[in-house]
């Protein structure tokens, strides 16, 4: 069963970590910008083994400039901990430092010792978390 663990940064916003089989796995695209990469999607694919990468419905919410708001049903990837790292590691920028010890000094020893905390449904976590990227 895939379960979600909520993280809360006043720098980086919500961070939703699935779990699979134990092991965490981060949403690659928000993971990405959150790290101050301009293209989300190409960082992902030069950074990141295609082994530790999985893709989960999850859904997309945009609003127009007229404000009308639509929702639709999109295919998320979800990176494991080494392609995290390598995110980390390979970004210059100044963001990826806090983002790096945000991660390590608090989000990975949660995991580590209580196996998260505010599990809650994963459906509605991967909308919260389309939600805050998509703004």
């Amino acid at each position: 069963m895939n379960e979600m663990q909520v993280f809360q940064s006043s720098d980086f916003g919500e961070l939703g970590v699935l779990e699979i089989e134990g092991k965490p796995y981060f949403p690659a695209t928000a993971c990405a910008k959150m790290l101050g990469y301009g293209n989300a999607r190409d960082a992902i694919k030069r950074h990141c083994k295609e082994e530790g990468v999985v893709k989960r419905d999850g859904v997309s919410q945009t609003t127009n400039q007229h404000g009308v708001t639509t929702c639709q049903t999109v295919e998320m990837k979800f990176i494991n901990e080494g392609n995290l790292y390598r995110l980390i590691v390979h970004s210059k920028l100044p963001t990826a430092e806090r983002f790096e010890k945000w991660v390590f000094d608090e989000v990975l020893p949660a995991i580590r010792k209580t196996g998260g905390y505010g599990r809650v449904d994963v459906t509605a976590i991967i909308m919260q978390t389309a939600t805050a990227v998509c703004a």
